[in-house]
């Protein structure tokens, strides 16, 4: 499915940051918020983003919680993780990191 807005969340245990981009005009807008995924969402939905719209964030320390609060809010949601078996940057392993994606309703 074609994705009319496309926000990603740099996504912390006091904040997140979502940077929002609407593909056909080129349009970008930002916020920095409090880390309540009750926030994100009343600020998604207060900007009247062209629907449909999709979230994508990485989960780090951060976990689930935030994919699922979207999910339930009717907003699609990538939430992508570093493997385990892939190392971090400057330890001899490859420069870009495999990761996975999770779905809301699945268990990681």
């Amino acid at each position: 499915m074609p994705y009319s807005t496309i926000i990603g969340i740099d996504a912390h245990a006091r904040t997140n940051v979502a940077t929002a981009i609407i593909p056909a005009t080129g349009e970008t807008r930002q916020a920095e918020l409090p880390a309540e995924p009750g926030l994100l969402i009343d600020w998604i939905g207060t900007e009247r983003f062209p629907a449909p719209v999709m979230a994508v964030y990485g989960s780090g320390s951060t976990g689930y919680p935030l994919a699922r609060a979207l999910a339930v809010a009717g907003i699609a949601c990538s939430v992508w993780r570093r493997h385990r078996s892939c190392p971090h940057a400057g330890t001899g392993g490859p420069k870009l990191p495999l990761f996975l994606t999770y779905t809301p309703g699945m268990r990681p």
